[in-house]
């Protein structure tokens, strides 16, 4: 929301009783106020022709203590320009909530430095200065704490000087938000739309000189707003913002209304029987009257496909009416700085990609598991891998995981993938063939359990749904969070997370293996459990950590899945779906 400043400067003349009134005036109408704090001496010298003017502007520190508690009162933020040591210490004695930096001062290196020492947002004046100017004040704050202020006062400033399109270029060269300063003539047809059409040319802050009556010419008068006058713009503004809406591509509830009835979903054009292909003269898109809330697929995604069930003509096509193929695609490499050859590294009798592979075969819906190797010197200890238990693999690029498992689904027909890390020795593999049918029932593009132990949870992703994240997202996005994208992005495809078992509820338990102590964990583990199971189900292991607690000691250093770092990139495994949470 545009924070939006009532400008008082020296409207105040001096005295107490005015200044109170200005900030009565204007307390239910802006965010904040903001004051100059300055002594005559600060300014200039006594020979200088306005000093006396600067000497009866001041007013004592408990006058102005007084003016504030107002302001707080009235639940305003509180500005203050300072101009040198003796207004930065008042305004610290007063615990302002920002500083603004005068035009006068941009250069002011020693003034810069003391208000970066400070803590509170920075007001850094940019009209009338140069670009350079202002990158080199900005090397020495925090830019999250600053507002560049564009806009200046040559009492009044023309409209045709506003320059409003001097905001985006400030946003384009430097890291921090921008606003404005509107100095137009405070009777002007335009003093109170300058203000709004700011924000929609980029300000996220306005200041406004506001005076009780500019009729009586007070000081600052030429620019100032009337109090139903700033009243009425701070109105204007907030109905711009609503008219902006925010700087997203997210739908609102209207557009998803609207995508809801006009958007054409695929269907089957005439009835498709059992065993019979999916071409372009059997299926084909069409609006629905009451879509069932499943996504629709892409054409592409479906031709040569085959029913496996009856297609009712005007049915939306789903995937459950499909045979589909689906692939366990495992990124695999050895070079971690943080444990070499993790896949490879052995729990009990078996490397932990064994594991993982044994665990994995025991789901009916899994039709082929592919290795995707990255093109790394380990590569030829997991094609031996491969070659031992008679899997397909590819070797890809190491820094695009992403790739790699676009590859090898490809190299499998896959039409989704089943994404589990290859250091997880006890994946929760017995309610894939669940996950998976509700998955293809609703055409989702991502599936997957959460609050899971940390390590064991298994992802159904759409084949599709991984390409378009390969082409539309950056680097971060083809690391091994190669489901960041779709997380970051819910609009743009279908994500379902269920619940597990209340028994298997536990995402505090760590049971991945990333660190020299969760691999003595696991270890430990495996041979505390059941020795006669070769792969001990998730609730067999759970239920070996709860008789023997003491062992969860020996990882408990590294994060959890309750961890909040562990679900800003995993939230739909490790708690709320609420991306935003």
């Amino acid at each position: 929301m545009t924070e939006i400043i009532a400008e008082i400067a020296n409207a105040h003349e001096g005295k107490v009783e005015l200044a109170t009134s200005l900030v009565e005036s204007i307390g239910d109408s802006a965010d904040g106020c903001k004051f100059q704090l300055f002594t005559a001496d600060e300014l200039a010298f006594e020979s200088h022709p306005d000093y006396d003017v600067f000497r009866e502007l001041e007013m004592t520190p408990d006058e102005w203590e007084s003016v504030i508690e107002v302001a707080r009162d009235a639940g305003l933020s509180v500005y203050a320009d300072v101009f040198g040591e003796e207004s930065l210490e008042l305004a610290d004695g007063l615990a302002v909530d920002g500083y603004k930096v005068h035009n006068a001062d941009v250069s002011n290196t020693p003034l810069l430095e003391a208000i970066a020492n400070r803590d509170g947002e920075v007001l850094l004046s940019a009209g009338g200065s140069t670009w350079i100017e202002l990158a080199e004040a900005l090397e020495t704050f925090d830019e999250e704490r600053v507002t560049l202020m564009y806009g200046f006062q040559n009492y009044p400033t023309a409209p045709e000087d506003a320059n409003l399109s001097r905001l985006e270029k400030l946003s384009e060269e430097f890291e921090c938000r921008v606003g404005y300063a509107s100095h137009v003539a405070g009777d002007h047809s335009l003093a109170t739309d300058i203000p709004r059409l700011a924000v929609v040319a980029g300000a996220e802050a306005i200041e406004v000189h506001v005076t009780l009556d500019r009729s009586e010419r007070g000081t600052d008068y030429e620019s100032a707003l009337e109090p139903q006058e700033f009243a009425e713009m701070a109105s204007s503004i907030r109905s711009v913002e609503e008219l902006l809406g925010g700087q997203t591509f997210d739908l609102t509830d209207s557009e998803f209304e609207y995508r809801k009835n006009h958007k054409k979903w695929l269907v089957a054009t005439e009835r498709i029987e059992v065993g019979e292909e999916l071409t372009a003269e059997n299926v084909g898109y069409r609006r629905l009257p009451d879509p069932d809330g499943s996504s629709p697929l892409d054409i592409g995604s479906v031709l040569g496909k085959t029913a496996s069930e009856p297609i009712e003509k005007t049915s939306v096509i789903k995937w459950q009416q499909l045979d589909m193929n689906v692939v366990a695609t495992l990124a695999c490499r050895a070079e971690s700085s943080r444990m070499y050859g993790k896949p490879l590294q052995r729990v009990g009798d078996r490397p932990i990609l064994a594991h993982l592979v044994e665990r994995l075969k025991r789901a009916a819906v899994i039709d082929e598991i592919v290795l995707a190797i990255a093109d790394t010197p380990s590569r030829s200890a997991f094609v031996e891998f491969a070659n031992k238990y008679n899997l397909e693999y590819i070797v890809g690029s190491e820094p695009d995981v992403l790739d790699r498992l676009i590859q090898a689904g490809n190299a499998a027909n896959a039409d989704h993938i089943a994404r589990v890390t290859t250091e997880n020795p006890f994946v929760y593999w017995e309610n894939l063939d669940e996950l998976v049918r509700e998955h293809a029932e609703h055409n989702a593009d991502l599936t997957t359990t959460r609050d899971l132990p940390l390590g064991t949870t298994v992802e159904i992703v759409a084949l599709d749904a991984l390409e378009k994240a390969h082409k539309h997202g950056g680097d971060k996005y083809r690391s091994e969070l190669c489901t960041l994208f779709l997380v970051e992005h819910p609009q743009c495809f279908t994500i379902q997370a269920f619940d597990p078992p209340e028994h298997l509820n536990r995402p505090e338990i760590r049971l991945t293996i990333d660190n020299p102590e969760d691999l003595v964990l696991a270890r430990r583990l495996y041979d505390l459990t059941d020795a006669t199971v070769t792969d001990p189900p998730l609730g067999k292991l759970v239920k070996t950590i709860d008789e023997n607690p003491d062992i969860m000691s020996l990882n408990d250093q590294f994060p959890d899945g309750t961890d909040n770092d562990i679900q800003c990139v995993r939230p739909f495994m490790y708690g709320n779906r609420d991306t935003e949470s």
